[in-house]
């Protein structure tokens, strides 16, 4: 087996798992200059009898979802609905992190190195420096540890990567942010689902402290410049050490956040994604500026002490749809690197 280490990042290819086939995340650069295509194969639950597996496979080892229609490919669309086949495609993505802890701030603390790309206009350049050993690990696996979030540390572990929040300040936390371009300006309505496992290792030794939550951040539509129109947050409960937390369209959320001047634009007023879908038909994912984000994961919390706290990620799963048959699931994972090989 060949492993090749880019950057951060690691890249091999493994043989077929039984929910898909297994990849290491490219870094940013690469994910930026062709987006990446998923290679799980069809899963399948048949609205009637019928091959679906098999079509599923022919119809994903095709490329028939990533090319423009061809006879080949308008046959085999004929085949799925014919038989009544609905499709599921899963990505399994692996972020390989060093052990050792990955202390914040980090991503703007490289403004001198990285900074002068993105304020002369080379977004891509930009996203490449901050992947390079030089930087720092900012970027590991398209995941973001995000310069906001001063007196905490990052912490790989074998299957999971962890917050942990060394200082009494207030804002003390860890952002953890997925840089991943298949998510930004994507319509809302075709998103179903965020989960994630949550360890509360480390309870915080302030009597206030949130133990972690999801960001979800989005926008009227794909023309808003706004760095978000709405923010919704949903926390992991207080009461439980560990567990899952699932987002969905139904999700009641914790807290929400207007970035726009004057109307929120029915974020205020929606309790859910579904409500703000509602109120903003056109509604997209994603920030607005230059950045290449949707969700971020936080261990602590804004305006309050949250010492001793360390709260493990760990199997995230991301369902889109098509808008019709076809389902996709994005399961990102987390390990340590090999021995002798470092970020």
């Amino acid at each position: 087996m060949k492993f090749e280490y880019l950057s951060v990042a690691l890249i091999t290819s493994l043989p077929a798992a039984s929910s898909g086939q297994k990849v290491y995340a490219p870094n940013l650069r690469s994910a930026n200059a062709k987006p990446e295509r998923r290679l799980g194969r069809g899963d399948s639950e048949p609205k009637g009898n019928g091959p679906c597996d098999g079509l599923c496979n022919a119809y994903d080892k095709s490329g028939c979802r990533d090319s423009d229609p061809s006879k080949g490919c308008i046959r085999l669309e004929d085949a799925l609905s014919d038989w009544g086949c609905s499709c599921t495609f899963t990505t399994i993505i692996t972020a390989a992190g060093n052990p050792s802890p990955i202390e914040g701030p980090t991503g703007f603390g490289t403004n001198t190195l990285c900074d002068p790309l993105l304020t002369s206009g080379d977004a891509e350049g930009w996203w490449d420096c901050l992947s390079s050993p030089e930087a720092g690990p900012v970027v590991v696996g398209n995941w973001w540890f995000n310069q906001d979030a001063a007196n905490g540390a990052f912490v790989f572990e074998e299957g999971s990567v962890c917050g942990v929040i060394d200082g009494t300040e207030l804002d003390s936390r860890t952002r953890f942010q997925l840089w991943e371009h298949k998510y930004k300006n994507m319509r809302l309505d075709i998103f179903t689902e965020f989960k994630v496992g949550y360890d509360v290792v480390s309870p915080s030794t302030s009597s206030n402290s949130n133990q972690g939550y999801l960001n979800i951040y989005m926008r009227t539509g794909e023309t808003s410049t706004a760095y978000y129109d709405c923010r919704f947050d949903f926390l992991v409960p207080t009461d439980e050490d560990s567990g899952t937390l699932l987002v969905d369209q139904d999700k009641q959320k914790g807290n929400s956040a207007s970035h726009s001047s004057g109307d929120s634009n029915g974020c205020a007023e929606s309790t859910t994604i579904k409500e703000y879908l509602a109120a903003n038909s056109n509604a997209v994912l994603g920030v607005g500026n230059v950045e290449v984000y949707a969700f971020v994961l936080n261990t602590g919390s804004t305006n309050e002490s949250n010492v001793d706290l360390k709260t493990c990620w760990s199997d995230i799963t991301i369902t889109t749809t098509d808008g019709g048959d076809e389902t996709y699931v994005d399961i990102y994972e987390f390990t340590t690197l090999p021995s002798g090989v470092f970020n």
